[in-house]
C-alpha cells in the first residue's frame, strides 16, 4: 500500500460517493469532506486516526446516522473539532472498540 505523508486533505463539493484510497493518507490531521454524497459513515474507519480536524456536513450518511457526530468523535480519538465546533468527550464509548466494529463490518 502506497502511503502519502498529507497532513491537510480539503475535497469538499466533489461528489464524492466514498473514501476508498483515504487509507493512504496515514498522517491526515484535517480533512474537509463536506458537502458531497457520501452515503456510509463506516467509510470513516479507513481515515487515519490521528485525525484533529474533520467536517463533514452536507453529506447523504447524515440522515440515516442522527448520531454521527457522535460515532464520529469515537472513532478519532485525537479529534479536536467537527464540523467547525469543539469537541466534547463526555460520556463517549471506547474508540478503540469503535474502530474494530467500522473495520469488521
Amino acid at each position: 500500500m502506497i502511503s502519502v505523508n498529507i497532513r491537510k486533505l480539503y475535497l469538499s463539493h466533489n461528489y464524492l460517493e466514498r473514501l476508498e484510497g483515504i487509507e493512504c493518507f496515514r498522517e491526515l490531521t484535517h480533512l474537509s469532506v463536506s458537502f458531497n454524497r457520501l452515503r456510509f459513515i463506516e467509510d470513516f474507519g479507513m481515515v487515519s486516526e490521528t485525525l484533529e480536524h474533520l467536517t463533514v456536513k452536507g453529506n447523504y450518511f447524515i440522515e440515516k446516522n442522527p448520531d454521527h457526530k457522535s460515532i464520529l468523535i469515537r472513532q478519532f480519538p485525537h479529534l479536536k473539532e467537527l464540523d467547525s465546533e469543539p469537541v466534547q468527550r463526555q460520556n463517549l464509548a471506547d474508540a478503540t472498540a469503535l474502530r474494530k466494529l467500522f473495520l469488521t463490518s
